[in-house]
């Protein structure tokens, strides 16, 4: 009986597999002295019916991946999944308590239904019951830093104008400071800071 081996794929932390199905197949490629072809080879997953479809597909930060617009915004520093952010800035700037409000009555947002944790800590608070469906809200300080602003351009839309009024470029986050704080960032120059629930400022919405 032939011996039965274990092998551990050791795979990037930023590594997102998004499988359809139940089996699938791996497809690797080796030099003649056994090691990979090429040391950050990407792996590839078919269906097993061997016709070459692929199985696992990981959009480029920045594709749209619905009919409704919706793009991708790579995988969140604050739930470990993926993010997906929506195609264009809420058309009124809101202050943060109405902002809270509003999301948390978004049911059919752009095609998608879903419980709602409307601000981070009913976030975190989810993510410890296991919960998977976060709804649509604001991102969080860390969402709204590493994957709206850093992909700024791939993701597109954003308002980086200096003109008055002077709150027109910064962004509200579901991060709540305590009091009237909350954390906000302004997308001209990337700065983060400490704002005021009371100031209007842009919002783009994401799910997760």
């Amino acid at each position: 009986m032939a011996e039965q081996k274990t092998i551990e794929i050791m795979l990037p932390e930023n590594t997102t597999l998004l499988v359809k199905g139940g089996k699938f197949l791996l497809r690797f490629e080796f030099n003649d002295q056994g090691g990979a072809i090429h040391s950050n080879a990407p792996v590839s997953v078919y269906l097993p019916s061997g016709k070459g479809e692929p199985l696992v597909c990981i959009p480029r930060i920045g594709e749209i991946v619905d009919e409704y617009g919706w793009k991708y915004g790579g995988i969140s520093p604050s739930t470990e999944g993926m993010l997906f952010v929506s195609p264009r800035d809420e058309p009124v700037r809101k202050t943060w308590n109405k902002a809270v409000n509003y999301t948390a009555s978004l049911k059919r947002y752009r095609g998608y239904v879903g419980s709602q944790q409307n601000t981070e800590d009913l976030l975190l608070e989810a993510l410890e019951k296991g919960t998977h469906d976060h709804g649509v809200r604001m991102p969080t300080k860390m969402e709204l830093s590493d994957n709206l602003y850093e992909n700024r351009v791939a993701i597109s839309g954003f308002n980086t104008t200096l003109a008055h009024p002077s709150y027109s470029s910064w962004y509200l986050t579901c991060t709540d400071l305590g009091g009237n704080d909350v954390s906000v960032q302004r997308f001209n120059y990337g700065d983060r800071s400490v704002g005021s629930k009371n100031s209007l400022s842009s919002i783009r919405l994401v799910r997760s």
